[in-house]
């Protein structure tokens, strides 16, 4: 009966845009925030919330749902963001293509010093935001 539904028909095409627009907009905002911190002496770490407030506004915007799996979207779009973020950063552009780039960039978490401390919380704020604005609540 939910095929003639009009109104669980359109969540779940609102789901669906709202998935796909949030990972695209996940992979180019990855890919505008590590193009701008690859220019030497701009390597900062705080655009990276742009990447989670960014994915989370498209999701609240398309998807207008209050269901949690909006913000399971909205994360997984930001994570993927982050990490095509840091392979650009790290390794610029023409790393994207090689699969070692993301375990050695992955890897960078488990180092013992200040700054790891300071990657992994500017981060968990990012997925942290895109969780909770991407809900209308």
């Amino acid at each position: 009966m939910s095929h003639f539904n009009i109104k669980t028909v359109n969540q779940k095409q609102r789901f669906g845009i709202a998935t796909l627009l949030g990972l695209l907009t996940g992979a180019l905002l990855g890919f505008a925030v590590g193009f701008i911190r690859s220019i030497p002496n701009f390597n900062i770490s705080i655009f990276i919330i742009i990447i989670g407030y960014g994915v989370a506004t498209v999701v609240r915007y398309f998807g207008r749902g209050i269901q949690l799996k909006f913000s399971l979207v909205a994360c997984l779009a930001t994570i993927l963001g982050i990490l095509i973020s840091d392979v650009i950063a790290t390794f610029g552009v023409a790393g994207l293509m090689v699969a070692e780039n993301y375990q050695i960039t992955l890897k960078f978490m488990y180092q013992q010093d200040m700054y790891t401390l300071v990657w992994v919380i500017y981060r968990a704020l990012a997925i942290y935001i895109a969780y909770n604005y991407s809900r209308i609540l």
